[in-house]
């Protein structure tokens, strides 16, 4: 008995945690280029965070912000097994100020916030899944953003283009934020989505508690949407495009069950998250938040530069400056900007370093 009693359940591996980088002012000026440096290792797991620069700011304040939020929704998540799927119900339009009025009320009376420990939230947010305890509200707009004008680099509100409202123009899409302005509460879940093979995604968390968001590389893209597939139950092999029918999670415990590679980020404020082409990822809030997407497209030049190697520039150590930015690059722009032009420097530093190999 005694023997029994000290014996330790085998307990699902944890995701690995995706890289994150802190770029120097001049390295962050450079969009695309300091992107390219990061392309080989952005595929590797499907997703980087980058924090950026201290002095760089997105928005002096977000006092007075009020935007209106055209798509506010209520979300429900049923099923089981590990695989669940995220209802919608349409709530209409509100402004920002009623809505957090709206979700701190909500939080009060439904449990508030999950835990600060990210580990400690995760296993709260999945134990609870699917039991319909806890109303959750989910809210977004198209057109809306909080970058302010005068933010230069990285403003993600003046990059998105037309692109981006074509992939999102229906509601459930619109709902589950994956484009645009989202408000979030504790709960709030974004399920799985994929990124197109010449297509970047890119989220910033301007204010609020964290999210957890999963990725996966590119290279195992076909087998999540097979196994989401064969999990659906309806007797039907949907392909690569199950994803797209409806928006679902899946338990990190069916990752480890099934041998599919699963990596794992904390976005806090003002830190970005890339997720890099062929990748998918879903999401979850800690508590509320605003945050930011824009869908930016690649040139077939910029995914062909993907190949030099960088991994000897791109250091993936947590908390450390990023170096010298490497010399590959990606070549791009979002829906409906020109394109922007692969610095001379760096295509030569990428044509030397593929000399090399």
């Amino acid at each position: 008995m005694a023997a029994f009693l000290k014996k330790k359940l085998p307990l699902p591996r944890e995701p690995k945690s995706v890289p994150e980088f802190r770029p120097t002012s001049a390295e962050f000026a450079d969009f695309w280029g300091y992107i390219g440096s990061l392309a080989k290792i952005g595929q590797e797991h499907g997703a980087i965070k980058i924090i950026p620069p201290q002095e760089w700011k997105a928005r002096e304040t977000y006092d007075g912000a009020d935007p209106l939020i055209r798509a506010c929704a209520s979300q429900t998540i049923e099923g089981d097994s590990g695989v669940y799927k995220l209802n919608i119900e349409d709530g209409g339009s509100i402004f920002l100020s009623d809505l957090v009025g709206l979700i701190n009320e909500t939080e009060a009376e439904g449990g508030g916030e999950l835990n600060s420990d990210p580990r400690t939230a995760e296993m709260e947010f999945w134990r609870s899944i699917g039991m319909g305890s806890h109303l959750v509200y989910t809210a977004h707009s198209q057109n809306a953003t909080l970058f302010m004008d005068s933010s230069k680099e990285w403003n993600l509100g003046k990059m998105r283009g037309s692109d981006a409202n074509k992939l999102a123009a229906d509601w459930t899409s619109g709902a589950q934020g994956l484009f645009g302005l989202s408000i979030n509460m504790s709960r709030t879940s974004r399920g799985w989505s994929s990124v197109g093979e010449r297509a970047v995604h890119v989220s910033y968390l301007h204010q609020g508690k964290p999210r957890t968001v999963y990725a996966i590389p590119g290279a195992a893209r076909q087998q999540l949407h097979s196994l989401a597939s064969k999990m659906r139950g309806d007797g039907m092999d949907h392909g690569v495009g199950v994803l797209d029918l409806e928006p679902v999670l899946l338990d990190p415990a069916v990752f480890a069950k099934h041998d599919l590679p699963l990596n794992r980020l904390v976005q806090a404020e003002r830190e970005f998250v890339l997720h890099f082409p062929g990748s998918s990822h879903c999401s979850f809030s800690h508590g509320f938040s605003m945050s930011e997407m824009i869908t930016l497209q690649v040139t077939d030049a910029a995914l062909s530069l993907q190949a030099a190697d960088t991994s000897a520039s791109c250091q993936s150590t947590p908390n450390t400056a990023h170096g010298e930015a490497p010399a590959s690059a990606m070549d791009g722009a979002g829906g409906g900007s020109e394109q922007s032009p692969l610095p001379a420097h760096q295509a030569k530093n990428a044509q030397q370093q593929q000399q090399q190999q």
